[in-house]
């Protein structure tokens, strides 16, 4: 790298303490809410004037790595410029993953930032929950922290936590997803399956980590269902703890799909332990 990833990270993480606190100190207030075009779900379609103003204070943040032959920008609420095909890594920015969730006023919403190499691989993942005021940081061969303090995931738990987004209850596999999830949990004597729906992707992924044995799973989609902010700071906080964040065939995330921006074209798992990941991919692949 160009740039000193110790640095990086710490302004990733000035930035997204920044603007957490923004969003959090707009929940429940009178903000305008609009609708994106060709969204397929409700989740992806709404969009607020406080998303818009988190990203913005975000860049501001960045902005002397960015541009100049520098880093590149991606951010869920600016057109994509192709920037990140160019640089030799990008900044990769979900000012609030979980906008339903927020809208609605309901746990489950967080501010994203990453930082991801030009070949799609994950060099900084910064996750900040305004609820909770818990903010995670990882970079390449540093490790991971939450709140300043060396962090492990957790995997105490007597049951088998089963993590979605809003939308997969809907699923016409669903019911199916359920029962291969009981069948894994029995035969890794996980306890029983205990189903959270309702969060955005990137607290998904994050609460496996807090709550393990669990696991977080999308099918396949050819578009729509999470996008490469979705997942790229988790992708970074698995990668330095060593738990399984892959598709559904056990590659690595393509975080720099040069043809869209759609990430779970090849399936999403995440999972607290690898026995976990291949039993999933056993069921599904």
């Amino acid at each position: 790298m160009t740039h000193d990833l110790e640095w990086l990270l710490s302004l990733a993480v000035r930035a997204a303490a920044e603007a957490s606190r923004l969003v959090g100190s707009k929940r429940g207030t009178g903000f305008k809410v609009e609708r994106k075009e060709g969204a397929d779900t409700l989740a992806a379609e709404v969009v607020t004037e406080v998303d818009r103003a988190a990203e913005a204070l975000i860049r501001t943040h960045l902005m002397p790595t960015i541009g100049s032959g520098k880093l590149g920008f991606l951010g869920e609420e600016s057109a994509d410029d192709k920037s990140r095909l160019r640089c030799e890594a990008f900044w990769c920015i979900d000012p609030i993953d979980g906008t339903l969730s927020f809208v609605r006023g309901s746990p489950g919403f967080s501010t994203s930032i990453a930082l991801v190499a030009r070949d799609g691989s994950p060099l900084i993942g910064v996750v900040a929950d305004p609820l909770s005021g818990n903010l995670w940081a990882a970079a390449r061969g540093l490790g991971v922290t939450r709140n300043g303090t060396a962090f492990a995931a957790s995997t105490t738990t007597s049951v088998f936590n089963l993590f979605a987004d809003a939308s997969f209850k809907d699923h016409p596999r669903f019911e199916e997803c359920l029962q291969a999830m009981d069948r894994i949990g029995q035969a890794l004597k996980l306890g029983p399956v205990v189903t959270h729906i309702g969060a955005g992707a990137v607290l998904n992924a994050i609460s496996v980590l807090e709550n393990g044995p669990a696991c977080y799973f999308k099918f396949r989609r050819p578009t729509g269902g999470g996008s490469l902010w979705d997942y790229a700071a988790t992708a970074c906080i698995y990668a330095e703890l060593e738990r399984p964040a892959a598709d559904l065939d056990g590659r690595p995330f393509d975080l720099n799909r040069a043809d869209a921006t759609n990430m779970t074209h090849r399936g999403i798992v995440y999972a607290s332990a690898e026995e976990i990941a291949t039993a999933v991919r056993a069921e599904f692949a």
